[in-house]
């Protein structure tokens, strides 16, 4: 499917808008610009690399963006403390710390600059920390800066989705999305794909890419006469289910949730979601935008069979087809596909099937990762 160029609308602009802030926020502290890397790419060699020594890392500043108001810096210094208690690799300045040396560098009368507070603390590298949300999906942005004056940057994005809620009012319950998310920046950041990968459970995680469930188009009014094609609209949205939960099981992907993809279209205009046909371009054009890495999609289709397995005659059956794809700015890059074959007219056999047809397309996909 290409990728359109239609305009996007005003409340996805001023998401972008406020994205971009992290660059402008990052000036506003003080540190030298140095150029920009992602997070593929690790710090120098004067960053922390996988034999290194341990080194003083400190919370130069952090910043709650769109839709995570309640995520406040000492969520943030808790998340980071915790991430970092989990390996040998840094030593952390506590977030106290941070603001005793601010306290004096005002009482000082000089400016508080982040690097000011990094060389009053004796800080290796200093992090600055962005946290987005959209529905339950968590974003979290790390920019490590590092050397003299601090002005070798590295880049990292790590995501999670948030399970969790209080039973007493159903509010989300953060803390260990923002962790794992954390994490996932902090190791792309670092160039180390496996800086937490040895640690116990839940915190074993690796960096993840956000991906997408589509749907599986269900063709309409199918002369088979099975119930799954004459009741397509129900059966699409238990497949996009059946798929996204067998997803989340594996852990070089955040399958984020209907309700969040629903609320990402929902915010470029897109109201109407219908699963049971290929993603339009303006879909596609908004998973882009927000960050998504992956869609996966597919479709269902009647098809006749001289032998069916259990039964003595053919006849009717279904053909299902999986794909997965990686979204680039320019266009939607085949990734891998398994197709495989229903025999049962029946909601629970389709769910059952397309477990294993996701957990087939996934494992076909993945790549051991390596540091």
């Amino acid at each position: 499917m290409n990728i359109g160029t239609s305009a996007v609308r005003p409340s996805l602009a001023h998401f972008l808008i406020c994205l971009s802030a992290c660059g402008v926020f990052l000036l506003a502290c003080g540190t030298e610009t140095g150029q920009s890397q992602t997070g593929q790419k690790a710090l120098s060699d004067t960053s922390i690399g996988q034999n290194a020594q341990p080194r003083s890392l400190v919370l130069a500043a952090s910043e709650s963006g769109n839709g995570a108001p309640n995520i406040s810096e000492a969520h943030v210094d808790a998340a980071l403390n915790l991430c970092l208690q989990l390996v040998d690799t840094w030593d952390y300045r506590y977030l106290p710390q941070r603001n005793a040396a601010l306290d004096s560098i005002q009482a000082l009368g000089e400016s508080p600059t982040a690097a000011a507070i990094g060389a009053a603390l004796r800080a290796d590298a200093l992090a600055f920390v962005r946290v987005d949300r959209v529905q339950n999906l968590l974003r979290v942005e790390v920019t490590l800066r590092s050397g003299a004056q601090y002005n070798k940057s590295s880049q990292g994005l790590g995501w999670d989705v948030i399970r969790y809620r209080r039973d007493e009012d159903n509010a989300q319950v953060t803390d260990l999305a923002l962790t794992t998310a954390l994490q996932r920046a902090l190791a792309a950041a670092s160039g180390d794909s496996l800086l937490f990968a040895a640690v116990e459970k839940p915190y074993n995680v690796r960096p993840a890419a956000p991906l997408v469930v589509t749907g599986l188009s269900i063709a309409e009014n199918a002369a088979s006469g099975w119930s799954i094609f004459n009741d397509h609209i129900v059966n699409s949205y238990h497949a996009v289910v059946a798929i996204g939960e067998e997803a989340r099981r594996h852990e070089q992907f955040v399958a984020v949730d209907i309700d969040t993809r629903d609320t990402m279209y929902a915010m470029n205009g897109f109201y109407l979601v219908e699963n049971y046909r290929p993603p339009t371009d303006i879909e596609i054009q908004t998973l882009q935008f927000f960050g998504v890495e992956y869609v996966l999609g597919g479709a269902l289709d009647p098809i006749t069979v001289e032998h069916k397995p259990q039964e003595e005659a053919g006849g009717n059956a279904a053909e299902i087809r999986l794909d997965l794809a990686r979204l680039t700015p320019d266009r939607l890059i085949p990734v891998a596909n398994v197709s495989g074959r229903l025999h049962v007219d029946s909601r629970d056999s389709l769910t059952a099937r397309l477990h294993e047809l996701t957990a087939e397309l996934l494992d076909k996909a993945v790549t051991p990762p390596t540091r």
